[in-house]
C-alpha cells in the first residue's frame, strides 16, 4: 500500500475508534468541566454550570490526524497534540461563553446570529487548522514525496 493511502485507513480506523471512546468514556466528563469551568467564571463561583450547547467532537479528528500522520517524532507529536488539546479547551470554553451571553437573550441579535454562524465554521476547521500548523512538513512530505526532515 502506498504511503498516503496507509495514512487514511489509519485515520479512518483512529477516527472510529476515538469517537467510540470520545462519546463513551470522555464527552461527559469533558462537558461537566467545560460547564463547571464556565459556570465558575459566568456565576462569579457560585454552584451550578450553564447548559453547553457546543459541539467538542471536533477533538476527534484532530487526534486521529495527528497519531495518524507519519514522519512526526514521538516527543514533537506529543508536544503538539497537548498544545492543540489546549487550544480546544480555549475555543470550547469561549463558545460556551459565547452562547451563555448572546443567546440566552429573549431576541438573539444579527451579530449574536452571524457570531454563532462563524463559531460553527470555526468548530468544523479548527481540527484541520491546527494538525496543518503542528504537522505541516509532514504533510508536505506526504502529499509531495521525499523525507521528512525530521
Amino acid at each position: 500500500m502506498g504511503r498516503r493511502l496507509t495514512f487514511l485507513l489509519g485515520v479512518l480506523a483512529l477516527s472510529v475508534g476515538l469517537f467510540f471512546a470520545w462519546e463513551l468514556w470522555v464527552k461527559k466528563p469533558y462537558i461537566s468541566f467545560l460547564g463547571a469551568v464556565a459556570g465558575f467564571f459566568l456565576r462569579g463561583g457560585s454552584a451550578g454550570s450553564p447548559v453547553v450547547p457546543v459541539s467538542v467532537s471536533n477533538v476527534v479528528p484532530f487526534l486521529a490526524l495527528m497519531l495518524a500522520t507519519p514522519g512526526m517524532s514521538a516527543a514533537r507529536r506529543l508536544k503538539s497534540t497537548l498544545v492543540g488539546m489546549a487550544i480546544f479547551l480555549v475555543l470550547h470554553l469561549g463558545a460556551v461563553f459565547f452562547y451563555t451571553y448572546w443567546m440566552t437573550h429573549p431576541y438573539p441579535s444579527a451579530a449574536a446570529m452571524l457570531g454563532s454562524l462563524l463559531m460553527s465554521a470555526v468548530q468544523v476547521a479548527l481540527p484541520f487548522v491546527v494538525w496543518f500548523v503542528f504537522a505541516r512538513t509532514e504533510i508536505r512530505t506526504l502529499a509531495f514525496g521525499g523525507k521528512s526532515r525530521e
